[in-house]
């Protein structure tokens, strides 16, 4: 029986650097099976780790009042950008949100803001969504709220709720 043994280079991206970890595997060949025994195999698989937040997640979303369904897709970069795009308003009515996010713990925040038009194409006024998330591994929870403003950028009143369940892409 040989035993032979090589490296895998795993990498995991954070928020600020790249990390490069490697595993050590051996692997024992008796006639014509390869079956891991390192410690990889019995351990933590990557499924049951935390990924970065950075990237695309698809979110169902539900307004509070109405309980009318959407679905939104959030973009977080790495330099903590923020891009997203809703069902909720059609897109000729609205533009996609641009903003900042931030994260800190199991709690994720961002802070955006969107155009809005009527049906003849005129800007009618602005949009600025809030959100907090807690994340539990792999997933998003939290409530979002959405103040619209008229063109001089006052409040109009219009404030609406909505609760958000999101995985990664």
């Amino acid at each position: 029986m040989k035993i032979r043994s090589f490296l895998i280079t795993l990498t995991a991206c954070t928020l600020s650097t790249l990390t490069m970890k490697t595993v050590g595997l051996t692997f024992t060949q008796p006639a014509q099976a390869r079956i891991p025994s390192g410690s990889l195999a019995h351990s933590e698989t990557l499924a049951h780790k935390r990924i970065p937040i950075v990237g695309a997640w698809n979110f169902t979303g539900q307004v509070t009042a109405t309980g009318a369904t959407f679905k939104t897709v959030y973009q977080f970069f790495r330099d903590g950008n923020f891009l997203g795009v809703s069902s909720l308003i059609a897109p000729s009515l609205r533009t996609p949100l641009l903003g900042q996010w931030s994260e800190s713990g199991n709690q994720v925040t961002f802070k955006a803001k969107s155009f809005i038009f009527d049906a003849s194409n005129q800007l009618t006024g602005s949009a600025i969504t809030e959100a907090t998330f807690t994340r539990t591994h792999n997933k998003l929870e939290g409530e979002a709220t959405i103040t619209v403003f008229d063109l001089n950028d006052n409040p109009t009143g219009q404030v609406t709720s909505v609760t958000l369940s999101g995985n990664p892409f």
